[in-house]
């Protein structure tokens, strides 16, 4: 089985007992962290026969891995959904690079944009969760009450938009992946499983910045 600290956060904001909503990424990345050519040289194939087949693999593996560990390897745009205000708010799609934008529903029913000036981040370590609280001396605006995804923070998260920013260790261990997954196309059996997770957690750990609560 893959190791605990590699199983998906559950959720970003907890405070008060308020569930996350879920995370939904508006502008993908256009960029992978490892290339076809990249494969092509770590499993020394010379032909290019299955270029289209190695690509399908490297977004396979990528999305795969991402969700393993909740980040985002090279720059995306995402938007998280809340019902109503934390005391603060937690991103967990790290490392996070900045917030584009907070919107929310008054009690009038229309939907506003939060002025950057009413709040404050805490980007500092790419490695623990974004903070995003509100100003020095300022308290969240009032939204209205009983309204689904009523709150939508927009920011953007990854290492970088080229792939030579994202972390030694994440690229090879999706090399890892790729390169196992090519060479063994048969139904899934122990040996298929066990082999690469064990190699690939050990890689990872030092991206991994474990379960937060």
């Amino acid at each position: 089985d893959w190791p605990a600290r590699l199983s998906p956060h559950p959720g970003a904001c907890r405070h008060r007992g308020i569930r996350a909503m879920p995370y939904v990424c508006t502008t993908p990345a256009t960029v992978t962290p490892i290339s076809v050519a990249d494969v092509l040289a770590h499993c020394r194939i010379d032909a290019h026969d299955d270029d289209v087949y190695i690509a399908g693999l490297i977004d396979k593996a990528t999305r795969t891995v991402e969700r393993l560990l909740d980040r985002q390897f090279c720059t995306a745009t995402w938007k998280l959904y809340l019902d109503e205000w934390p005391d603060a708010i937690e991103l967990t799609k790290l490392p996070v690079a900045s917030v584009t934008g907070i919107t929310y529903v008054n009690t009038a029913g229309t939907v506003t944009t939060l002025a950057a000036a009413q709040y404050q981040t805490d980007f500092a370590c790419p490695d623990s969760p974004g903070r995003i609280k509100p100003a020095y001396g300022l308290v969240w605006p009032s939204c209205r009450g009983d309204t689904y995804n009523q709150i939508i923070v927009t920011f953007t998260a990854g290492y970088g938009a080229t792939a030579s920013l994202v972390p030694a260790a994440v690229r090879h261990a999706l090399l890892l992946v790729v390169a196992n997954w090519y060479e063994k196309r048969e139904p899934v059996t122990d040996e298929v499983v066990n082999e690469v997770p064990f190699v690939l957690a050990w890689l990872m750990s030092s991206e991994d910045w474990g379960q937060y609560t």
